[in-house]
């Protein structure tokens, strides 16, 4: 072999071996600043800063046992949303691991606030919902309880009867089973009052009565009898479009004729104690056995019958 061809193999092996110690030094360098890196993420993870741990690691999946400290620290960052109540970012970080640590009871509890919060707006068909998907968590069972009452009164304001009662027969008191179908029979058995009392507006020329408030009781006649008595609370638009507000009462035993009903043609009998004087009746209109009756029902149904 010539010198000269010895000259270029040599030139090739050097720049080889200077390529593949370049590589290696290279990986050296990285490994290096990766471990450095690792070191102060694991350090800010073990002092508490989930924040700078998930920054300074995030990059580095796979590396050493990076992949499990970014679970702990997205779950610690969980944790600590829902502490301060974002139960918004909370909750997808839980449900994507269900199965590690407590991720699944904040699952729970973050399924109850919505309950809570549905409850407190009114939504009782959506708490009704929340409360099915964590039943046997805390007290859900009793809360549930409660949710049925008011859907079963909601049914009842949309005068949907046969659905209130649906409702009604997986309430396990039977005292309050029994108070709401009392709720739904008064109110079904008051409409013709309220059906008389549209008529005889009508008849002195009032544009519009509704009913602002209902009750259904048994009342103590000074003569010692005792009956049931529908009183209602009402707003009057007279023919002039004046608005008012009056008492009237309906003996339910005389099919709400008008023995008990105020003078309609006025409107100066303000409040329940006048009224009480004017029939010369003794009510106690919170008594045990008084039931509220539901106004909306009854507007709707004395204008739908």
């Amino acid at each position: 072999m010539s010198g000269k061809k010895k000259l270029i193999i040599a030139a090739v092996v050097l720049i080889a071996v200077g390529g593949v110690s370049a590589f290696f030094v290279k990986r050296t360098l990285d490994n290096n600043a990766k471990k450095v890196v690792y070191l102060e993420g694991a350090a800010a993870y073990q002092s508490g800063d989930y924040e700078l741990a998930e920054a300074k690691l995030s990059d580095l999946k796979g590396y050493e046992d990076v992949d499990a400290l970014l679970q702990d620290i997205h779950y610690q960052l969980a944790v600590q949303a829902f502490d301060r109540g974002d139960d918004e970012s909370a909750e997808p970080v839980f449900a994507s691991m269900t199965d590690y640590k407590d991720s699944q009871k904040y699952l729970y509890e973050i399924t109850y606030h919505k309950m809570k919060a549905a409850m407190e707006s009114g939504d009782y068909e959506a708490a009704n919902t929340f409360a099915d998907e964590i039943m046997g968590y805390s007290d859900v069972a009793d809360v549930k309880q409660e949710i049925l009452y008011h859907r079963a009164l909601n049914r009842i304001d949309q005068t949907d009867f046969d659905g209130a009662k649906e409702i009604i027969a997986q309430i396990s008191s039977e005292e309050t089973a029994a108070y709401l179908l009392n709720v739904i029979s008064y109110t079904q058995y008051s409409v013709a009052c309220v059906q008389d009392l549209l008529g005889r507006y009508a008849d002195i020329g009032a544009q519009s009565v509704t009913v602002l408030e209902a009750k259904y009781c048994v009342v103590s006649y000074n003569y010692g009898a005792e009956m049931p008595l529908v009183m209602l609370h009402i707003q009057v638009v007279d023919e002039q479009g004046a608005t008012g507000e009056a008492y009237s009462a309906y003996n339910s035993h005389t099919y709400f004729a008008s023995c008990l009903s105020l003078d309609i043609g006025t409107l100066d009998m303000q409040n329940q104690a006048e009224m009480a004087a004017y029939l010369k009746i003794q009510p106690n209109w919170d008594a045990e056995g008084t039931v509220t009756l539901s106004a909306s029902a009854l507007n709707i149904l004395a204008v739908s019958q």
